[in-house]
């Protein structure tokens, strides 16, 4: 088994002899050269990726506390005013009742159902994952414009794997996590203008980005717009048969 140490001796030896030997300070030092350009590299994507971070948590502290603006607030009410009233050609009774289950068909909590006043409140208002995913972004977009932040830092690819999961938290839980949290309730107040005439309030708490506000409307009045068509033809078919 000790027969082979001459061998291994003998190599070094000739290695020496021949001048290879000296390859091996050469190759040490590259590597070493190449592990410290890495590393320069790193600490260089790190400061950048902090950052970057730090804007970020920056905008997302400010959209938490305060995710209105003035400019905001002054679009909601011009579309209140545009869609949040609208006048049916039925009576009380029909519009209340076809409220109740169009809110149930939105799958939305009903808080106050009050028929002698013509209060109604409800919420849980939704979009489908994807609508209120691009809904969102669009928010945060315009409310950075609005206080002078540049939102491109939103979409800047983070170079290391630490700070990517960091981001990720943030993201999940600081910027939208109002958004997340907020019942974003909507009531209705029900008023008779007479003989098979009602009007319709409709108002949302909570919801800020008016373009949201907007997309609200559109899907309540349909979905109430529809309740009501399935309802008189159901009574009209009772009334036939009858």
């Amino acid at each position: 088994m000790h027969k082979s140490i001459p061998v291994v001796l003998s190599l070094s030896v000739a290695a020496i002899l021949s001048g290879c030997i000296t390859a091996i300070p050469m190759a040490v030092t590259a590597v070493q050269a190449a592990s410290s350009v890495m590393g320069l590299k790193k600490a260089i994507d790190l400061n950048s990726d902090q950052e970057v971070f730090a804007e970020r948590q920056r905008i997302s502290s400010r959209f938490s506390s305060n995710p209105d603006t003035d400019a905001w607030h002054e679009g909601r009410q011009k579309i209140a005013a545009a869609l949040g009233d609208r006048d049916f050609d039925q009576g009380f009774a029909r519009v209340f009742d076809s409220l109740v289950l169009a809110m149930a068909d939105l799958e939305l909590k009903m808080g106050n159902i009050e028929r002698q006043s013509g209060y109604l409140s409800a919420s849980g208002m939704t979009l489908p994952p994807s609508e209120a995913k691009a809904m969102r972004r669009e928010a945060v977009v315009e409310w950075c414009k609005l206080h002078g932040f540049d939102y491109a830092v939103l979409d800047r690819p983070l170079k290391t794997s630490e700070m990517q999961r960091m981001s990720d938290m943030v993201d999940l839980n600081g910027m939208m996590a109002r958004y997340e949290r907020t019942a974003k309730t909507l009531t209705f107040q029900l008023v008779k203008l007479g003989e098979g005439k009602t009007r319709v309030k409709l108002r949302f708490s909570d919801v800020y980005y008016p373009g949201e506000v907007e997309t609200y409307y559109k899907l309540i009045w349909q979905a109430v717009d529809k309740q009501i068509f399935v309802d008189e033809t159901v009574e009209g078919a009772v009334e036939r048969r009858g």
